[in-house]
């Protein structure tokens, strides 16, 4: 390294680096202003009609990066660390008491003099990379672009595939990849092609062969992680399983952006590879102590790994035809049947005079026993099912790279999934309210049992009131609680399939005593085991929440559609004289349960949306033409969110999009 690389950090105020500080300036979009491109768009105008502008930029950029060590921000800047969660803490906090202190020669010193605020990586990211590539062509020259490389892009480059060989070689990862010997694995095999890659560009032998056969090892260890992505979904994850391909991934494409930048087809290639570089580097200098940013990147793994097994039952809740819509709808008529029985068991316990833990856990166990008997059962419970078609929505980000392309299908899928809501909830009201309003009857009139007398019943309908009571502020603790099942039954979906145990369970000495049933119990066990953990977990926390709330004398309860409903027709015949029925009162109840149901459809299916789409890494940029592609929809075809109508083959896509 020469001298001229050690010197001083007063080079902030050298021509070339203040260059480079009025091009981030000129970029920066002012204060207040949404859409970061229209300055984009304005520099790179003035820039192309400037050419004198444009050859001091790029000898800037150039000064710079032949100053500047670049090892470290190329080949670990915005890839994870394979330290531990505390490692990875303590590091955080450390550097937020005692500064960092970096080399004089590291790039790494200059980023936050061009940058200079501290949350320029925000709209640095919200530029398309094309549009920041166009931009970066008109400084980067045509040497820029070919020739020999920076000495430490070749570094970056061997040190990325050593690194991918060894986390290759992790044993849970190694034991699911389809090449696992040292001769047949890609990923042991980069090493040796990057080798001779380097080794031709150096001494100016331009390396086409050698790139073919490196370019074609990284096809091939891309392909591996691919298919093992695919197939966790049968086999399950683990956490560290997880952020091991989360950081093979990255490894393999920043390798990927390297390689292209060492050897690029044109400039524009050069260019398309650098934005992203750039924003990559920017962004993980500018939140490197974030702490908040850096526990949600690790509950990101966990949501990731939860939100794939939640994704494969919610293919199960999504009526795509006719047929299936109309079976959904018997299902959920006998999720409505099972309520109303459990509505009233739940008003019979509360005449008991039981100590408060005791009603708690008889409420959390009624709760329980109906929702594992409407699973078991193959019955619907409406509100059962966003949490899980939510993760099935944002799995389709994955088999689309680019989530603006992915808007139509999303758009589509959430068409179906309001349709399957629509019929579930029709069919749990249409029978939970006449149901257990009969049942109740039933009782009084044949065996002389109330199930709740007039002011017990006026209590209902004031608890399910939504302008005089908290019910729709209880229903979103109610939508909070169902996702929380959700995630709890897909992360025991995921241990039943990662750790085989259907395969254990046949295996074990105590299912021996079964005899030649033991292989269709393992299965049953294997097939149900999330569900039932699940449902039993959302029963004990809708039944114990109204209890708890009594307990620490806060205003905390849930309210669910199908049994407020199934609460409000027992109430309905309480009244003495059928006065319900004439009371304007009761028909503002009935529109309460709707909301009430609403609001548990849109708190469950939101915050499982959002945490499958934060785990996948997709912004919310898109949100808003997400939200005019549905209003469109429903505009041009209203009836599809409420019918199964069909489209036409060859109309549909272009309808939805």
């Amino acid at each position: 390294m020469s001298a001229k690389s050690e010197e001083p950090e007063s080079s902030q105020e050298s021509e070339g680096l203040q260059l480079l500080v009025e091009i981030a300036a000129e970029l920066r979009p002012r204060k207040g202003a949404r859409d970061p491109v229209a300055n984009l768009e304005a520099a790179t105008r003035r820039l192309a009609a400037d050419s004198d502008k444009r050859l001091r930029f790029s000898a800037a950029a150039r000064d710079l990066l032949s100053r500047r060590r670049l090892v470290h921000a190329l080949s670990r800047g915005g890839i994870l660390s394979n330290r531990g969660f505390f490692g990875g803490l303590k590091r955080i906090l450390s550097e937020r008491l005692l500064l960092r202190i970096l080399p004089s020669s590291d790039v790494r010193r200059a980023i936050p003099m061009i940058f200079a605020r501290n949350e320029d990586y925000r709209w640095l990211n919200r530029l398309p990379a094309k549009k920041l590539a166009e931009f970066l062509e008109l400084i980067l020259t045509e040497d820029d672009a070919r020739g020999i490389p920076h000495p430490d892009l070749a570094i970056a480059l061997r040190a990325l595939a050593g690194r991918i060989g060894a986390l290759a070689m992790d044993e849970e990862l190694e034991t699911r990849l389809k090449a696992v010997d040292a001769g047949g694995s890609p990923f042991l095999q980069l090493s040796v092609r990057a080798h001779f890659f380097i080794e031709d560009h150096r001494r100016g032998l331009g390396g086409e062969e050698s790139y073919k056969q490196v370019d074609t090892v990284l096809r091939d260890c891309r392909s591996q992680v691919d298919a093992l992505r695919r197939d966790k979904h049968v086999e399950g994850v683990s956490l560290h399983l997880t952020g091991v391909i989360r950081r093979l991934l990255q490894n393999l494409e920043r390798f990927r952006l390297l390689l292209n930048i060492i050897r690029p087809d044109n400039p524009a290639d050069f260019a398309r590879s650098v934005a992203p570089l750039l924003q990559g580097v920017v962004e993980a200098e500018q939140t490197r102590t974030h702490l908040s940013r850096y526990i949600r990147q690790r509950l990101d793994l966990i949501a990731y790994k939860i939100t794939e097994h939640t994704a494969d039952k919610g293919d199960l809740f999504a009526a795509r035809t006719p047929g299936e819509y109309w079976n959904f709808f018997v299902a959920s008529l006998a999720g409505g049947a099972f309520v109303a029985a459990f509505a009233l068991f739940k008003l019979m316990f509360a005449k008991l005079d039981l100590p408060l833990a005791a009603q708690a856990l008889l409420y959390g166990l009624n709760y329980s026993a109906c929702f594992v008997l409407i699973y078991v059962s193959g019955a619907i419970l409406a509100t059962k099912m966003p949490a899980t078609t939510a993760s099935s929505i944002a799995r389709l980000f994955d088999e689309t790279p680019e989530s603006r392309a992915a808007l139509p299908g999303v758009v589509a899928e959430i068409v179906v999934v309001w349709r399957s809501q629509f019929v579930a909830f029709a069919g749990n009201l249409l029978c939970a309210f006449p149901a257990a309003m009969l049942l109740a009857y039933a009782l009084e009139s044949l065996g002389g049992i109330q199930v709740a007398d007039a002011e017990k019943s006026r209590e209902l309908l004031r608890s399910n009131h939504p302008l005089l009571s908290g019910a729709l502020v209880y229903a979103c603790v109610a939508g909070v609680f169902l996702f929380v099942a959700g995630v709890v039954q897909g992360a025991v979906e995921n241990r039943v399939r990662y750790t085989r145990l259907e395969n254990k369970l046949r295996r074990h000495p105590l299912f021996f005593i079964l005899g030649r049933r033991r292989t269709s119990a393992a299965r049953f066990v294997a097939k149900y085991a999330s569900g039932i953990v699940g449902n039993i977990v959302l029963g004990f926390l809708l039944g114990s929440a109204g209890t708890l709330g009594v307990i620490f004398g806060l205003p905390f309860d849930i309210r669910h559609i199908a049994f407020s409903s199934a609460h409000v027709g027992v109430a309905s015949i309480g009244v003495p004289g059928a006065a319900a029925f004439s009371d304007p009162v009761f028909y503002v109840v009935l529109v309460g349960v709707l909301g009430i149901g609403i609001l548990n459809f849109l708190v469950s299916f939101g915050l499982t949306l959002s945490v499958t789409l934060r785990s996948r890494n997709v912004t919310i940029d898109q949100g808003g033409k997400l939200v005019l592609l549905l209003i469109w929809h429903f505009l041009r075809r209203p009836l599809h969110w409420f019918l199964p109508l069909r489209l036409p083959e060859e109309n549909r896509v272009s309808d939805e999009s």
